[in-house]
């Protein structure tokens, strides 16, 4: 039988996402070109199911080509936070798109009730954001690598008792399939961060820089800066080898968690890719707590300021739709005992309407 969240905490869950639904989904801009779903999973790993860490993760994707028109109060905030930074974005080619995505934390040992003081505490995030590109070419002659600047602003709620539901209905589920006693329902999940919840925000540039392109290989510099629930800054470059008919902003890297990423809007292509990223840590409240307490947190002499983030995969697309595999690394997170990097793997499915 499927339990429940929280009475309190779904009710938030569902104002917030109605609300917010009601209010992002831009009509002005009419019907979309495409939805995406994103599915992060440490089980897409088999050599590496470790079930810890960055356990999964999901988003659903709506995205729109070449408008202009500011839609939804998510959209809108977007807008005043770029104009406050002084990104105008006039006479570019733009993408948008809106983005519900979830993501799950977990310490190793899920079968231990109490408080770990000595490994990454329990952390959720639900939230709905809005995300453009502003698509260039860097000296203005129309005849030069593309350049592509990336905004997004994100609304959330941590600590709610969803990831706690649907990890154990998930775990139960596998185990009655393998006919198994692993993977063990979770116990810790009421020492969370902001265990009942609480809203996060953060406003997230990104870009980007063709350095090499062609119909069979491109190569671009990358770098992105987050302020808000995370505030941190990364500096990195991709590659992807085969055969090309789209540009190197769409490749499907990581697009839950730190994606600029909009899909194109449409390419005949097969493609080998691989991405790497350099990530300066300023604060995370996931590992951090925030405003309401947490049983479990660290401080911040206990983060590691330098993360190495990393992913290769495989993307085929068609003029219907777009689908990859990849696997992505990320190293240690925390200067603790349990000191550890982690890998997971990802299913993208795109639709083109």
């Amino acid at each position: 039988m499927f339990r429940h969240p929280k009475n309190s905490q779904f009710s938030a869950l569902l104002f917030l996402a109605g609300m917010l639904a009601s209010v992002t989904i831009p009509s002005a801009i009419g019907k979309p070109e495409g939805w995406a779903v994103y599915l992060d999973q440490d089980l897409f790993v088999p050599t590496r199911n470790e079930d810890r860490d960055y356990t999964m993760g999901l988003g659903i994707e709506l995205f729109w080509a070449e408008d202009k028109a500011k839609a939804g109060i998510l959209d809108k905030a977007l807008d005043k936070f770029n104009n406050t930074f002084g990104i105008k974005g006039e006479n570019n080619d733009f993408r948008k798109s809106f983005l519900f995505g979830t993501t799950t934390f977990t310490p190793d040992d899920l079968s231990d009730p109490n408080p770990i003081f000595d490994d990454r505490p329990y952390a959720s995030l639900f939230y709905l954001s809005s995300k453009r590109i502003a698509i260039s070419c860097a000296d203005g002659s129309g005849n030069c690598e593309p350049t592509v600047l990336g905004s997004e602003f994100l609304v959330g709620l941590i600590g709610t008792d969803i990831s706690n539901t649907v990890q154990t209905e998930f775990h139960q589920a596998y185990r009655s399939i393998s006919d198994d006693d692993t993977p063990v329902d979770p116990q810790g999940w009421n020492h969370q961060i902001s265990d009942g919840g609480e809203p996060v925000v953060r406003y997230r540039l990104s870009f980007g820089r063709a350095l090499f392109s062609n119909e069979y290989l491109d190569i671009a510099y990358t770098s992105d800066m987050s302020l808000g629930y995370q505030t941190n800054a990364s500096i990195g470059g991709q590659i992807r080898l085969g055969w090309l008919d789209s540009g190197f902003w769409s490749l499907p890297y990581d697009p839950i968690n730190r994606g600029s990423f909009i899909p194109n809007k449409e390419g005949n292509e097969f493609y080998l890719w691989g991405a790497y990223r350099a990530r300066g840590i300023g604060y995370d409240a996931l590992l951090q707590g925030q405003f309401r307490s947490s049983n479990v947190t660290f401080n911040s002499n206990q983060i590691e300021r330098l993360v190495h983030e990393t992913g290769f995969g495989a993307t085929w697309g068609t003029r219907l739709f777009q689908t990859s595999l990849s696997a992505s690394y990320k190293s240690a997170e925390l200067k603790t005992a349990n000191e550890r990097s982690h890998f997971w793997g990802s299913l993208v499915f795109i639709c083109r309407l």
